[in-house]
């Protein structure tokens, strides 16, 4: 099946948009404040319908049916939570994820599409890996931050390690399929360096977790690709030696590195401890799902429910997340919210992961990518909460859409009139929902960026947050600011009491 070359001027623009929003996502909205994500909005909103309505050939099939379907689910779990506010971040989250995946679908069947991609991941990747120099050089350095979350290891654009770790196991299976794939020397070439920096960034993240799914899904795509190319097989014994001594050479180097982020994160013991923590958050999660296991409790009520269900977990104190993906979307959306995550987990497995034709190059490598990223975050969300994260859920749909883009496009002329239609409404009706939710965050957004500012140059920020939460009033800004004023107070009774 051949790719369409020329890609639509209007789809264009659109997709540059969701491009855009990956990396305002990236700079800006890459932690669970409801605020940062609301820059986002803007971008996906409005990018991901022009994709549709600028494409001539775009039809609603079973793989962009399903994760729609899925997303008007939860949508509809997260308006009706019983704590609605803070379950306007996961609306946002939910809305990015399936838009970016109906537009990726689309923008990567065309050159142009996939050429836009390539550059935005260029330019995302060389920006984190100059801040990284920068925090390798001073650990306290952030970018449009007051001072990060966690300094053991650099986190580029980030506010924490292991979210920069999410996103180069994403990216770097990618760019490595792409790599494989590809049959122009300079394009490997340049490829091969783009690699050994990215898993060398990897390295530096101290991130256990993030190495090892990194490590796994460029070894699914290896894998794949060299079973399913008959013309691979037929290996002479010379051939045969040097390939079994790269793999091995690659695993000891694997193998020395991640010792060395064991070690650097304090040994086998702490390790350990990490793990026992974990079980207990999923204690906890099991615990708020039994109340109410076919629907959940509603989004974020896990982060709302935990100290009910606290069982003594000082190492995070009050966890905002389960630390596991999956736990975290069956206690607050249950098991029917589970059932929509594993079926689409499923069907894009059977599909991506089936024999891919060779010939065809761009139906190879993102086919071939999206199978590696699938499996690999498939295994971190068992243990991590990666995909709770905006810039890395916004590149996974984008990832895993480029897998599918060329299913579902040959139809008859009147029925690609009607799934061209129906696909449309549906997308146009996530851009009105996650608007709604947001809108007057995405209003206030110059007033959150006097808050940023004075945080930033450590300056009074009381100021400033009261003013933006008079325009955009919620539970994460008004706690902010409750904690402002006890801490004044707090500072004033020390000071009287001397």
């Amino acid at each position: 099946m051949k790719t369409e070359e020329e890609i639509p001027r209007v789809a264009c623009f659109g997709w540059m948009l969701v491009l855009i929003g990956l990396a305002v996502a990236t700079c800006i909205g890459n932690g669970t404040e409801l605020p940062r994500l609301a820059f986002v909005v803007p971008f996906i909103a409005l990018g991901a319908p022009l994709c549709m309505i600028g494409s001539p050939r775009t039809g609603l099939c079973y793989f962009s049916g399903l994760v729609i379907l899925g997303a008007y689910y939860f949508l509809w779990r997260g308006f009706s939570s019983p704590v609605w506010d803070l379950a306007r971040r996961d609306i946002l989250l939910v809305s990015f994820g399936a838009l970016s995946f109906v537009s990726s679908r689309e923008a990567l069947r065309y050159r142009m599409g996939r050429t836009l991609l390539f550059v935005m991941l260029f330019i995302l990747f060389v920006g984190h890996l100059v801040v990284s120099c920068f925090q390798l050089l001073d650990v306290e350095f952030s970018f449009l931050r007051g001072v990060r979350a966690d300094q053991k290891g650099v986190s580029g654009f980030f506010d924490h390690r292991n979210y920069l770790a999410g996103f180069l196991e994403i990216a770097v299976p990618f760019l490595f399929a792409v790599t494989l794939v590809t049959k122009k020397k300079a394009l490997r070439l340049s490829g091969s360096i783009l690699l050994c920096l990215a898993s060398l960034l990897c390295f530096v993240t101290n991130s256990r977790g993030g190495f090892v799914v990194m490590g796994i899904a460029m070894a699914i795509v290896f894998l794949v690709k060299r079973f399913q190319n008959p013309t691979d097989k037929k290996l002479g014994s010379g051939k045969l030696l040097l390939l079994i001594g790269s793999i091995l050479s690659f695993a000891a180097m694997g193998w020395v590195l991640l010792s060395k982020i064991v070690e650097n994160r304090g040994g086998i013991q702490a390790s350990g401890s990490a793990l026992e923590v974990r079980l207990k958050m999923a204690g906890v999660a099991s615990e708020i799902w039994l109340n109410n296991p076919v629907f959940g409790a509603g989004a974020e009520s896990y982060s709302y429910q935990f100290p009910k269900f606290f069982s003594g977990l000082s190492w995070y104190g009050d966890a905002q997340m389960a630390h596991s993906d999956f736990l975290q979307v069956l206690s607050d959306y249950g098991l029917v919210g589970l059932v929509f995550v594993l079926l689409l987990i499923s069907s894009l497995g059977v599909n991506l992961l089936r024999k891919v034709d060779v010939e065809d190059g761009a139906l190879s490598w993102l086919r071939l990518s999206a199978g590696g990223v699938l499996i690999g975050e498939s295994i971190r969300s068992a243990f991590d909460f990666n995909l709770h994260l905006a810039p890395n859920l916004i590149l996974f749909a984008i990832v895993l859409g480029g897998g599918v883009s060329l299913r579902g496009i040959d139809f008859e002329q009147k029925r690609q009139r009607t799934r061209r239609s129906l696909l449309l409404i549906l997308t146009l009706s996530l851009s009105v929902l996650v608007v709604g939710a947001s809108y007057r965050e995405v209003l206030a957004f110059h007033d959150w960026i006097a808050v940023e500012k004075a945080r930033k140059e450590s300056q009074e920020q009381k100021v400033a947050l009261q003013i933006y939460s008079e325009k955009a009033p919620s539970f994460q800004v008004l706690s902010s600011l409750a904690r402002l004023e006890m801490s004044e107070n707090f500072s004033q009774e020390q000071i009287s009491t001397v």
